[in-house]
C-alpha cells in the first residue's frame, strides 16, 4: 500500500540512498538513472549496468580447407547490447590463407545483456575492417570464413561508440533517448532505436542554469534552447 512498485520488483541493491530515479520505458526495457550510480537497464526480469563493454580479446585464427581466401587478413569483434553495438576489440594476429578458408575460434563472448556479436575483417593486405558476419547469440565461439573481399559489407568497424555517461534525467524524442547530465548544461542523445549507444560527440549544450529537467529541445538561429 503506497510502496513504489519498483522497490518491490527491481532485483538489485547497492544503490546510493535517497537518490531520486528518473525512469523511461523503451522497447520493453526500463532505462533508470539517478545522477550518481551507473545508468541501469531493467527488462522487468533482470537489471544490469548500462554500458557497451568492448571485447578485450581477439579471435584465434587458423587456415582451413580449400577455399576462396588468399592473402593476409586480420579480424576484430564487437558486442551487441539491446541493438546497441560496442567498439571493436583488439585486432587478431595475421592469418595468410592461400586459396583456403579461415577458421576462427575463441571468439569472445560478452557479459550480461549481450545478445549478438559482429565479426569484422580486413580485405586482403588492407588495414580497414569491414563487417563480415553477425553471430546471433552470445555462446558460439567458432566461425568459418570463406567470403571474398567483394562480399564484405560497406560498414566499417566502430571505434567511437560509447554508452551515455551517468545521467540524472532521461526522456525520449523521435526514437532517440535524451540523457541529461547532473550539474551540467549538456545532454547526450542516443542513436536512432539504440538506447544504449551514443557517439563521443553526440551531445548538446544549453545555457547554464537553464533548469533541472529537460522537457524539450530545439535549435533557433544557431542556438540550443
Amino acid at each position: 500500500g503506497g510502496q513504489n512498485p519498483l522497490h518491490r520488483r527491481v532485483p538489485k541493491s547497492g544503490f546510493t540512498n535517497n537518490a531520486k530515479w528518473s525512469c523511461y520505458t523503451y522497447a520493453d526495457n526500463m532505462i533508470m538513472v539517478n545522477g550518481v550510480d551507473a545508468n541501469q537497464i531493467y527488462n522487468f526480469s533482470t537489471i544490469r549496468n548500462m554500458g557497451l563493454t568492448d571485447p578485450t580479446t581477439a579471435p584465434t585464427l587458423a587456415v582451413g580447407v580449400a577455399g576462396n581466401l588468399k592473402g593476409n587478413y586480420y579480424y576484430r569483434v564487437s558486442f551487441i547490447y539491446s541493438g546497441s553495438e560496442s567498439n571493436v576489440g583488439p585486432a587478431s594476429a595475421v592469418v595468410a590463407p592461400s586459396d583456403q578458408k579461415v577458421n576462427l575460434s575463441a571468439i569472445p563472448t560478452g557479459g550480461s545483456g549481450c545478445t549478438q556479436r559482429k565479426l569484422y575483417r580486413t580485405k586482403s593486405g588492407g588495414t580497414v575492417y569491414y563487417e563480415l558476419h553477425t553471430i546471433n547469440d552470445n555462446t558460439t565461439t567458432t566461425y568459418t570464413d570463406n567470403d571474398v573481399d567483394a562480399l564484405l559489407s560497406w560498414k566499417t568497424a566502430p571505434t567511437n561508440n560509447t554508452a551515455p555517461p551517468i545521467s540524472k534525467f532521461v526522456i525520449e524524442k523521435d526514437e532517440r533517448i535524451l540523457y541529461i547530465l547532473p550539474d551540467s548544461s549538456d545532454f547526450y542523445y542516443s542513436e536512432l532505436y539504440k538506447p544504449e549507444l551514443s557517439k563521443g560527440t553526440s551531445y548538446r549544450t544549453v545555457g547554464a542554469d537553464d533548469g533541472g529537467i529537460l522537457i524539450g529541445a530545439a535549435i533557433y538561429e544557431g542556438d540550443m534552447f
